[in-house]
């Protein structure tokens, strides 16, 4: 419990950068809801937070009732492997597949540097690869795409501008999902946000839903959208 109220007051000393609108704490559990969107530097900041008491692989990410939620769980435990034989992971196929069809889209492919693909296809296998606190999948649907200047999530136009990638994922509503590695994924990233919000996003990032996900957003829950821009460290001047 000593950990717990220790990560508890951490995060509270950190609850206007991370923009908590409400925060809770049960018997082994440190809660705390933000709006219904969040720039990828708050959640990785709060990952951070969580490492500062020992708690860096008890954090978690999810939405509940259309708002994100970050806690810290000391109760939480990874799930033993399942007994029978597990089904082949094809992660790095889907994701190497997905990266190539880009790279034969146009042109404007042709100016994104061999090393942003790299990135972009080690960040996809990694998320790809994430389960939920009971060993669930909980990435519905997913995308990479080239974004040109002017488009949505792209740079503003002019005549210097370089593509971007951006990498989107949407995780099933209602699951606690590891934010240790969420945020390894994603550990070279700078821009990017979650959202509960399709409002706040391009038509093309409105990622579909599974049957589980329908249903759950039927009784008032909402999926969230994870977006990021792939480092544009990686581009070429």
């Amino acid at each position: 419990m000593e950990r717990l109220t220790e990560a508890h007051s951490r995060i509270l000393q950190s609850a206007d950068t991370l923009k908590i609108v409400k925060s809770t704490l049960a018997e082994k559990v440190s809660r705390h809801e933000l709006s219904e969107t969040a720039a990828l530097s708050t959640i990785s900041l709060f990952q951070r937070v969580a490492a500062q008491s020992s708690c860096a692989k008890l954090s978690f990410v999810g939405s509940v009732a259309g708002k994100i939620v970050l806690s810290v769980n000391t109760s939480a435990s990874r799930p033993a492997p399942p007994l029978k034989k597990r089904k082949i992971d094809t992660s790095q196929e889907e994701a190497h597949r997905a990266i190539e069809k880009v790279k034969r889209s146009g042109t404007e492919a042709d100016k994104i540097r061999k090393e942003t693909f790299e990135v972009a296809q080690e960040a996809i296998t990694a998320l790809l690869r994430v389960r939920g606190a009971a060993g669930e999948n909980v990435i519905e649907s997913w995308t990479v795409s080239l974004r040109k200047a002017g488009d949505w999530g792209g740079r503003q136009a002019n005549a210097d501008s370089l593509p971007q990638l951006f990498i989107g994922a949407r995780v099933t509503a209602g699951v606690a999902v590891p934010l240790a590695e969420v945020c390894a994924a994603l550990s070279t990233f700078q821009d990017g946000m979650v959202t509960t919000s399709m409002d706040r996003v391009g038509a093309d990032f409105r990622l579909p839903l599974s049957t589980q996900g329908e249903a759950a957003e039927e009784t008032g829950q909402r999926s969230l959208l994870l977006l990021a821009t792939v480092p544009s460290a990686a581009t070429e001047d």
